[in-house]
């Protein structure tokens, strides 16, 4: 098991008051016969989301909602230590199988996302693949995900969005539908949430939900027009290279909308706090440039306040002393705006237990 990943003993299921369903089975709600679109759009959420987890040698990764673990067993060469929690004991039990069947050491923890049974800090990169729509507590579960990263460390969180152009497309449509025949279309209705899901994601919920220690560095939409009953037939007769191309250039149209794309993948990241360094030739704080420029500016104008101020003395002048007095004043004035200002705008977070 990993070193890093426990509060002591991995416990050995969820807290019994936790509204989840401890047998789910993606089996029940996978079909057997996947569309082209529907192809398309898995592997390119999955590889956008594995591209965007960067997994490297030596780093612990963890995967929240792991299911079957193929995400966690397809990075297996990337020499990283990996880690995929469930809240369902029947995705527990085959995902250890997968991994193991890969030769992967089964680190495969029982646990909701709303209650991760690691160390805070502990985790360098933490990503969640298509299943944080499916928690009790979305929120809570990306403070815990927050809570467990360490200091510099990413988060990955790829969702459905249900406020794409084909969602709407397709309300507008169905509203018309409705006007026009008194009735709906038929269903189901891509565009309204699984019996499976708990929350209705788009870009705007998605943000909202990310806590305040998170920094969003990243957005990137997947594919378009996934659903619409137009694109799945066309798509779904042209010859595969053509239609392998015609998805691939609505994907890449994709790319800069996550807000209309069919999946958002969003990379966020735990800022490092700063820290005071007291060794040979190093103290006080870190600063970043903007800082070492506006101390020069300081610096500047001291000198220059000084120099005035002096030659105002030599002259023996009303208006020699009083214009470097005057900028002296201006400049002590706005020097301790900057200093309030920035005490203001600081952002901290108490330390926890």
């Amino acid at each position: 098991m990993v070193k890093a990943q426990t509060k002591g003993k991995v416990p050995e299921e969820s807290p019994p008051k936790e509204p989840i369903d401890k047998e789910w089975d993606d089996e029940r709600v996978i079909p057997k016969h996947l569309s082209r679109d529907t192809q398309f759009l898995f592997s390119r959420m999955t590889e956008e989301t594995l591209k965007a987890v960067g997994a490297k040698k030596g780093q612990i990764v963890l995967d929240v909602g792991c299911g079957r673990a193929l995400d966690l067993a397809a990075q297996g060469e990337k020499g990283a230590i990996l880690v995929g929690c469930d809240g369902s004991r029947v995705m527990v039990m085959r995902a250890k199988g997968v991994v193991q069947s890969h030769g992967l050491p089964a680190n495969i923890v029982f646990c909701s996302a709303e209650n991760l049974p690691f160390k805070k800090g502990s985790i360098d990169i933490v990503y969640c693949k298509g299943a944080i729509d499916h928690f009790y507590d979305p929120r809570r579960a990306l403070e815990e995900m927050e809570r467990v990263l360490a200091e510099g460390g990413k988060l990955v969180v790829s969702v459905a969005n249900f406020e794409s152009l084909s969602c709407k497309l397709a309300r507008t449509w169905n509203r018309l539908h409705r006007i026009l025949t008194g009735r709906e279309l038929p269903g189901p209705h891509f565009w309204e949430i699984p019996e499976d899901h708990t929350f209705k994601f788009d870009r705007a919920f998605l943000l909202a939900c990310l806590p305040e220690g998170l920094r969003v560095v990243a957005e990137r939409g997947v594919s378009l027009f996934w659903g619409m009953k137009g694109w799945g037939w066309l798509v779904g007769r042209l010859p595969s290279a053509i239609s392998k191309a015609l998805m691939g250039l609505a994907d890449r149209i994709a790319r800069p909308f996550p807000a209309l794309a069919d999946v958002i993948v969003l990379t966020a990241r735990k800022p490092k706090i700063m820290v005071q360094h007291h060794g040979p030739g190093e103290r006080g704080m870190k600063f970043s440039e903007s800082s070492k420029i506006q101390g020069l500016a300081i610096c500047l104008g001291s000198a220059v306040a000084a120099i005035l101020f002096l030659v105002g003395i030599a002259a023996k002048s009303y208006w020699a002393l009083a214009i470097p007095v005057g900028i002296g004043l201006f400049w002590l004035l706005g020097l301790v705006f900057w200093i309030g200002w920035t005490l203001l705008t600081l952002r901290t977070k108490p330390p926890e237990d």
